[in-house]
């Protein structure tokens, strides 16, 4: 396989982990792409595979895709179902194949919310994505402290790892990363970790920068909330 194939697989992966991180970000990030499309049998190879790694009854649909002389990689994701507590659910897989079978992940389900909380003086508008294993409540409860954290906070956070030096960056960080205003949506993300809870600001990441999150124990904990960064 040609070097800049690997490279661009690789760069693939990285962008599939950010789909629900920085959704608009991602896609506009591919590189070293020869051809945005497949050949219909190529098409049909794809969709058999998918539908195995998939929830029974629900139908891939094809996100985006690239191929090259000898190899190909896609993103299939589902449709997107609204329960009636607003969230908004999907399933979303990566596949690749070399030059003939196709080989698709396993398939994360992603879910989303939108709502807007009162920080800063002023109301942000949030378009929150989390996963199963996590509460809508716990979700709406997290995300509005860290964002309340964020906006408000003139004392340094805890640096997760404990070093003066890193905490001192906290500050130089948050004003470089402005919170977006107006009508404008920013996008976290909740994710659970063993035992703790990680808000990340995905749309405050910059090309070739670090993803800012604030970690919370799980409830009952005493310890406080602390915050680390991330290469997107």
């Amino acid at each position: 396989m040609k070097y800049r194939e690997i490279a661009a697989y690789l760069a693939v992966g990285a962008l599939f982990s950010m789909l629900a991180v920085a959704p608009r970000n991602a896609l506009a990030s591919i590189r070293n792409c020869e051809n945005p499309s497949l050949l219909p049998d190529d098409q049909e190879r794809l969709i058999l595979a998918a539908r195995a790694v998939l929830p029974p009854h629900l139908e891939p649909m094809l996100a985006d895709r690239c191929r090259w002389s000898a190899s190909a990689f896609a993103w299939i994701t589902t449709a997107k179902v609204t329960e009636a507590s607003g969230v908004v659910h999907w399933w979303i897989s990566s596949c690749s194949r070399d030059e003939w079978r196709w080989m698709c992940e396993r398939p994360a389900f992603q879910e989303q919310f939108e709502t807007s909380v009162f920080a800063g003086g002023m109301p942000r508008h949030l378009k929150i994505s989390f996963d199963a294993q996590t509460d809508l409540a716990t979700v709406k409860l997290l995300t509005s402290e860290a964002v309340q954290l964020y906006a408000n906070s003139t004392a340094p956070i805890p640096y997760c790892g404990g070093t003066q030096v890193k905490e001192s960056k906290w500050l130089l960080l948050r004003e470089s990363r402005p919170l977006p205003t107006g009508e404008e949506e920013l996008h976290v993300t909740v994710e659970r970790s063993k035992t703790m809870l990680w808000v990340w600001f995905g749309d405050l990441v910059h090309p070739g920068d670090s993803q800012i999150g604030i970690q919370f124990p799980d409830f009952g904990s005493q310890r406080a909330p602390c915050w680390n960064a991330r290469e997107p």
